[in-house]
């Protein structure tokens, strides 16, 4: 069973306790159908705090739709399917929009036991409401526990500071000898890093719904920035392998990359690095233009280099001086 990481186990226990939990309550509670009430808890432990609490929202507000429309329909035209069906009709499309698509099911599943009674009773509109918070209660009660992703998250910037780190080695051996080598395991490297960002985006999200009275947009900001870094990276890739001759100035760029790739840390502010670049802008302004072809675009693609690096270094340098420097 190695598919069961620790938070696929803590989930297991909660949907199992939590549908035991919910049944046996309604069975003190007195509550007709009380199995209702295990499978609302199920259906309603969720993976973060915030959607448990939306879900709940949601089921609820779905429940007094559902009744308004199913009460009124059975106490005039009977209890049969075709009234059922007359029901449904109505009832999910307002559903969808309300948006309380989520508590549909639950919701028809309780309808449904009113057909089984063939009554509108207060006592069976009282049991519906108290299966439903029974379910819901027990839901959110399980989920005040939730595992924190901190540790995760903080490993999994670690590992996107490393691939970005390769990546830019990578390039700094393409721009000091042109050989076109690492293209293919650049490439790679690049798909990890997009893979690993997609999956810490995912993480932080959680983990931000988890903490509902957290107002740190550390890890989001982190994520966001490291996003747009890799959008560059991917201009920076395609240019550098297009270059099929080395030169001075790509011999030159090289040793501020590969500086660059040993200063990716989130910490670590890019000024020596940027101090550099502007050198080399300098002194391109100086330069004749080139009077061959091939000699003009290799300059063009060392510049473009240039100047998409200038954008990767002020995005870190936004991200460090938002949350180091100004702290």
């Amino acid at each position: 069973m190695s598919f069961l990481t620790n938070n696929t186990a803590i989930r297991v226990v909660k949907l199992t306790l939590g549908t035991i939990l919910a049944i046996h309550l309604a069975d003190i509670l007195g509550l007709h159908y009380s199995f209702s009430a295990g499978i609302i808890a199920m259906l309603s432990i969720m993976d973060t705090r915030l959607l448990t609490l939306k879900i709940a929202f949601q089921r609820l507000m779905s429940l007094v739709l559902g009744l308004i429309l199913g009460v009124g329909l059975f106490y005039y035209f009977g209890y049969s399917l075709e009234v059922f069906a007359i029901l449904l009709l109505i009832y999910i499309p307002l559903s969808l929009r309300f948006n309380l698509i989520s508590g549909l099911v639950p919701s028809c599943v309780l309808l449904s036991h009113f057909i089984n009674a063939k009554s509108v009773d207060v006592a069976i509109i009282y049991n519906a409401f108290g299966l439903m918070f029974v379910g819901l209660g027990v839901a959110t009660l399980f989920n005040l526990y939730m595992p924190s992703y901190k540790k995760q998250i903080e490993q999994m910037q670690r590992q996107v500071e490393g691939l970005i780190s390769h990546i830019m080695g990578n390039l700094a051996k393409q721009l000091a000898l042109a050989l076109g080598d690492k293209q293919a395991e650049t490439q790679k490297l690049y798909q990890q890093l997009n893979a690993q960002l997609a999956l810490m985006e995912k993480t932080v999200q959680q983990e931000r719904e988890n903490n509902l009275f957290s107002h740190s947009l550390f890890d989001v900001d982190y994520t966001v920035f490291r996003q747009s870094q890799a959008v560059i990276l991917r201009y920076m890739i395609d240019n550098a392998f297009l270059i099929k001759f080395p030169q001075e100035d790509g011999k030159t760029l090289a040793e501020i990359f590969q500086l660059a790739s040993q200063q990716i840390n989130r910490e670590i502010i890019p000024e020596a690095l940027s101090a550099q670049l502007q050198a080399m802008f300098s002194r391109f302004r100086q330069y004749d233009l080139p009077t061959e072809r091939v000699a003009f675009e290799e300059r063009a693609l060392i510049y473009q280099l240039m100047t998409d690096y200038q954008r990767f270094l002020d995005l870190k340098y936004n991200f460090v001086k938002k949350h180091y420097i100004n702290q």
